[in-house]
């Protein structure tokens, strides 16, 4: 029997819903730190789909998945922060997905030009729950 190439070995961990759950997570968290702009969160939402780490997974599942958590953000902010930030600290005892789970959050965020300090924070902030080093990803 061959050996899995490179690629399959580190994407293969990348296609369970854990991390799926995480990255998305991830990004609306950080698409909601500043005011919630629904134009924005269209356009982080189709960047989401089209993310190479998430390209295991349905664009459809995976906009539905954000969508649900932007309602949940905005609609009851602190309830929607803890369960939000629940889902991000699956990956916790996974260093490959919760790394890949920041680096998702990051790309999303430099599309749309940078981060500003609010970002910074919540992508800071999901490190922590990651129990990762923020210097890290430059943060």
């Amino acid at each position: 029997m061959p050996l899995a190439s490179d690629t399959e070995l580190t994407a293969e961990p990348l296609r369970d819903t854990m991390f799926r759950d995480a990255a998305v997570g991830v990004c609306a968290l950080v698409s909601t730190s500043g005011a919630a702009d629904p134009t924005r969160r269209s356009r982080v939402a189709d960047r989401i789909g089209a993310a190479g780490a998430l390209n295991g997974f349905a664009a459809p599942e995976l906009r539905t998945l954000f969508e649900d958590n932007w309602h949940r953000l905005t609609l009851d902010p602190a309830f929607g922060r803890a369960y939000v930030l629940q889902q991000v600290a699956r990956v916790t005892e996974r260093p490959a997905q919760a790394r890949a789970a920041v680096r998702v959050g990051l790309e999303i965020t430099a599309a749309e030009g940078g981060f500003d300090l609010r970002e910074a924070a919540v992508l800071r902030e999901c490190c922590r729950v990651l129990r990762l080093a923020p210097a890290e990803f430059g943060l």
